[in-house]
């Protein structure tokens, strides 16, 4: 199976080398970012006083991030498999390994 399953899979990758672009607070930031999106989306739903399309732009919100740090996190699990730079590489090991970095999706309505 190719993928991260949890956060201490990702540091995984990360303490075995050098961060020097500091990859992995991006990488923490953008989840903590999806994840306030969702929390907000969900207290929105629960939320009669919620107006539809502020509902509808939360859930838009939070497709977006999770679609952002999917984006992020499997440009690096490309380069940890040798992909080279480069979005017709990149591209290509996306398609091929979609079923386990297209994991992240957001259905709830």
């Amino acid at each position: 199976m190719v993928g991260f399953a949890n956060e201490e899979e990702l540091h995984e990758v990360f303490t075995s080398k050098f961060d020097f672009d500091n990859k992995l607070d991006g990488i923490k930031s953008r989840a903590d970012l999806a994840d306030k999106a969702y929390e907000r989306f969900r207290h929105m739903q629960t939320d009669e006083a919620a107006p539809v399309t502020d509902l509808s732009a939360a859930k838009v919100d939070v497709k977006t991030k999770l679609a952002e740090l999917q984006l992020e996190t499997g440009r690096l699990l490309a380069g940890e498999y040798g992909v080279k730079e480069g979005e017709k590489y990149q591209r290509a090991f996306r398609l091929s390994h979609q079923p386990f970095i297209g994991s992240s999706s957001f259905t709830e309505s």
